[in-house]
């Protein structure tokens, strides 16, 4: 493994499990490192040493025991730990309720815009008066010819033209009275929880609910600090190899491993900040 293509597999671990662990592996003379194995972060298990307070790694076996691995050849990293469990926290464990939940509602939402339908235009024709010499029968035949002369003039109308009738048609709306139920109000609360579940900022996934310039520069900044915080960690593994391998080696030199500095937003007040300091 290159450590490049080791600090990807790092990344991608971390964002799908929570979690990344691996053990070095040392050739037979034990003077230089000779692979490192990426371990499945779902195989590990901590156990309390309540003496001092820290927590030795094991590894299931298949057939269910528990093998100690060494401390000292064992890495691991977890996302969101804390001091009272080391195991990471993957951040997709969230999403299949909240995922579950979204489906629902839009069934649900399906449904309701099924049931209450759209707004439909209502034509109400006023009928003409009878003649006099009309017997019912043939006023009634006429006032069915006048409403098929009305539907076919309907049909065959365009978007763009203009309806034009006596005054006793008279068109309106039909549509469900009372307050109807807010559900993007609903879907936008699940998606905010999709989101936070991600550790993503709303507006790398297209939404944002604020307008001002300082409400973006802050879901940024956040963002950069949580991808520090997960650098921090490539950074570590990669310096434990580097300087196992140096002293292994027994070269007397240090590495410090960087990543390339992240573009600040404000880039213009920074550096005007910067200078009127110094």
């Amino acid at each position: 493994w290159g450590v490049e293509a080791l600090v990807n597999s790092f990344f991608m671990s971390i964002f799908t499990y929570g979690s990344f662990c691996g053990e070095v592996v040392l050739d037979t003379r034990r003077n230089k490192i000779d692979r490192f194995v990426i371990i499945d972060p779902a195989t590990i298990r901590f156990k309390l040493n309540r003496a001092d307070r820290s927590f030795s790694p094991y590894q299931i076996r298949a057939d269910g025991s528990l093998h100690p691995l060494n401390t000292a050849s064992f890495f691991y990293f977890g996302l969101d730990s804390d001091g009272l469990s080391p195991y990471g926290r993957s951040p997709l464990m969230a999403l299949p309720l909240v995922v579950k939940m979204q489906q629902q509602m839009l069934h649900d939402m399906e449904m309701a815009q099924h049931n209450a339908g759209y707004p439909t235009i209502h034509f109400r024709i006023k009928p003409t008066e009878k003649f006099g010499f009309e017997s019912d029968n043939d006023y009634h035949q006429r006032l069915n010819e006048e409403l098929k002369t009305i539907q076919q003039e309907l049909r065959a109308k365009r978007a763009d033209s203009n309806l034009i009738t006596y005054d006793n048609i008279v068109v309106t709306y039909i549509a469900p009275n009372g307050k109807s139920v807010q559900w993007s109000e609903s879907l936008q609360a699940v998606s905010e929880q999709v989101i936070a579940a991600l550790h993503l900022a709303p507006f790398m996934l297209g939404r944002n609910w604020g307008t001002t310039e300082s409400w973006g520069l802050a879901q940024y900044q956040l963002l950069m600090n949580n991808a520090r915080t997960v650098q921090a960690g490539a950074r570590r593994l990669a310096e434990w190899l580097y300087n196992l391998e140096l002293i292994l080696q027994e070269i007397p030199v240090q590495v410090t491993y960087h990543f390339e500095a992240h573009h600040h937003l404000d880039a213009f007040n920074q550096a005007r900040t910067f200078r009127t300091i110094s």
